[in-house]
C-alpha cells in the first residue's frame, strides 16, 4: 500500500465541507455560474466542483486565490490543543 501524495489527499471532511459551502454561497451570491467562476479562477470546471462539494484539496494558497476571487475573508486560527488533565 502506498502513501498518497499531498495534493492527492482529502481534507477533513467537515473543513472541506465548510470550505465548499462558504465558497458555493459566495459564488452564488455573485450572481456568476461555476462555469463563469473557473474561468475567472484559471481553473477546470470539475476541479471547482470538487472544490465546492467538499472534495478537493486545494493548497493554502489556492484557498488564498479563492477567498480573494469570491469576495471573501480568509481568517485563519490556529489554537493549542486542550491538555488532558494530568494525573497527580
Amino acid at each position: 500500500m502506498t502513501t498518497p501524495e499531498p495534493q492527492d489527499e482529502v481534507l477533513p471532511l467537515n473543513l472541506a465541507q465548510q470550505l465548499g459551502r462558504i465558497l458555493s454561497q459566495a459564488r452564488t451570491d455573485k450572481g456568476l455560474s461555476m462555469n463563469a467562476m473557473a474561468r475567472q479562477l484559471g481553473v477546470a470546471v470539475p476541479t471547482l466542483h470538487q472544490y465546492e462539494h467538499g472534495r478537493g484539496n486545494p493548497t493554502l494558497t489556492k484557498v488564498q486565490d479563492l477567498a480573494e476571487q469570491y469576495g471573501v475573508q480568509l481568517e485563519i486560527r490556529l489554537v493549542p490543543a486542550k491538555r488532558a488533565a494530568r494525573k497527580k
